[in-house]
């Protein structure tokens, strides 16, 4: 008797798992491999063996979350329009449509747009030593409209006027989402202005202060 019951509920849970996980069909899925944030863009998934006017749910995940899409299936095709409002957060997007027992998986990478005024460059510390062995940093963390960091090797232009109208002049790159470098002191004290574009994009200047070291010895 023993035996009997535990081959029922094995029975019993073999079923009850059969009919809760479906095998999925494969679903092959249509995306570009890249956009420009903000710019609307489709995703196709299909051909499959549908009846038409069956549901079909994409639900893209990327660095804002998941966001869900649902559309009917006409001819075989179920086609989802992403509008510019959900394409404004750039970064790796996975996608995932499911209709019925068809599923298919895809993905795409949304890129930052054009970078936007105003740059506005970080400096630390306010003041150093015009020995020409003292240094402050310079970082630039440029954004597009969206709020997004620009590309990755996305060129910057650092000018810095030092005092004794000596002008130096950079051009670094972006990298982990911002571009830095340090700022050498002359031998010439007095305030030097930092500024920084971007793709002819600009932003205020901000100062820092070259200060005389220590006195030397005198008679």
């Amino acid at each position: 008797v023993l035996f009997m019951i535990v081959g029922l509920i094995t029975a019993c849970r073999s079923a009850v798992e059969t009919a809760v996980s479906p095998t999925l069909l494969d679903l092959p899925v249509s995306a570009p491999t890249m956009i420009v944030a903000g710019n609307q863009f489709s995703v196709t998934a299909g051909p499959a063996d549908w009846l038409d006017a069956a549901d079909a749910t994409l639900v893209m995940t990327g660095s804002n979350g998941p966001r869900i899409f649902q559309t009917s299936v006409v001819n075989g095709l179920a086609t989802f329009t992403v509008s510019p409002a959900d394409s404004q957060i750039a970064g790796h997007v996975s996608l995932l449509i499911r209709s019925d027992n068809y599923q298919g998986t895809g993905s795409l990478v949304i890129q930052p747009s054009a970078p936007v005024e105003p740059i506005t460059p970080l400096v630390g510390a306010r003041s150093i030593i015009a020995d020409g062995d003292h240094w402050a940093m310079v970082v630039v963390v440029p954004f597009d409209r969206f709020g997004n960091p620009v590309a990755e090797e996305t060129p910057v232009e650092v000018r810095v006027q030092h005092p004794g109208n000596k002008l130096e002049e950079n051009v670094i790159f972006i990298e982990h989402l911002l571009a830095w470098k340090r700022i050498w002191s002359g031998t010439k004290a007095g305030r030097s202005t930092v500024a920084a574009t971007v793709a002819g994009q600009y932003g205020p200047e901000k100062e820092l202060m070259e200060i005389p070291g220590w006195p030397v010895t005198f008679d």
